[in-house]
C-alpha cells in the first residue's frame, strides 16, 4: 500500500514519523484518525538526525530510568518555573558549590592527583558554571556546578501532553538524548572494564 499525497506530506514537513519495518510501515503518531498529534514537530526537529524508531524510542523513554532533566536557571525563570527570589539563589548556591569544590581540591581532600595547571585552570573557571563544570567532569570532580531545577516530566511524551511549549519540547528532546548518549557509553565502559577484570581473572594455560 502506498502512501497517500497527505501522509508523504505530513511525513516531509516533519508532523508525523514514517516507521518502517521490512516491507511495511506505519506513521506515528496520530490523536486521532489523520490528525496528527500537535506539537509533535518540535520533537522530530528537537531530535535531528535520530533515525524514526529512536525518536519514537526517546518520546517514550521514562525519566525515571535516567534521571529528571535539570532546567539551567535562566530557561527555567523565562519559562515561568521558578520565580527571580528562586533563581538568584540557585545562582548562588551553585556558586557556592563551585568554590567548595575548588577549596577541597585545594585542601588534597579530593582531586589530589591535579596538577598545578590543571588547580589553576579550575581556579580561573571559578565563576563560569559551564566552563567549571566541563573542567570538573574531565578531572573527574563530582556535583552540580551549575544553577538548574530538576524539571519534574515523566517522558517527553508527557510533556507534549500537558502542553509543553516549542521551546520546552526542543530542549527537553535535546537533553534527553544526550543523557540516552552519555549512558550508553557508561553502559559500554562498565562492559569494557568488566570484560577486562574478568580476563585478568583467567588462570594462565
Amino acid at each position: 500500500m502506498r502512501p497517500t499525497e497527505v501522509e508523504v506530506h505530513l511525513v516531509r514537513t516533519g508532523r508525523v514519523l514514517r516507521i518502517t519495518h521490512g516491507s511495511r510501515w506505519a506513521l506515528w503518531p496520530f490523536a486521532d484518525v489523520d490528525k496528527p498529534v500537535p506539537a509533535f514537530d518540535a520533537v522530530i526537529a528537537g531530535a535531528m538526525t535520530l533515525q524514526p524508531t529512536d525518536v519514537v524510542e526517546l518520546a517514550l523513554m521514562p525519566t525515571k530510568e535516567t534521571r529528571m532533566p535539570r532546567v539551567p536557571a535562566g530557561l527555567a525563570l523565562d519559562w515561568g518555573f521558578i520565580s527571580e527570589l528562586e533563581h538568584d539563589r540557585l545562582v548562588a548556591d551553585a556558586a557556592q558549590r563551585r568554590r567548595a569544590a575548588l577549596n577541597r581540591t585545594r585542601r588534597g581532600r579530593s582531586g589530589s592527583r591535579l596538577s598545578s595547571s590543571n588547580w589553576r585552570a579550575l581556579e580561573t573557571a571559578v565563576d563560569d558554571p559551564g566552563r567549571f563544570t566541563r573542567l570538573a567532569r574531565r578531572l573527574n570532580i563530582k556535583g552540580i556546578f551549575v544553577p538548574c531545577v530538576k524539571w519534574r516530566v515523566g517522558s517527553v511524551a508527557e510533556a507534549l501532553e500537558a502542553g509543553a511549549t516549542e521551546s520546552q519540547l526542543r530542549w527537553l528532546v535535546g537533553t534527553m538524548r544526550e543523557v540516552r548518549t552519555l549512558e550508553l557509553e557508561v553502559s559500554m565502559q562498565q562492559a569494557w572494564h568488566e570484560g577486562f577484570r574478568a580476563a585478568r581473572a583467567v588462570p594462565p594455560i
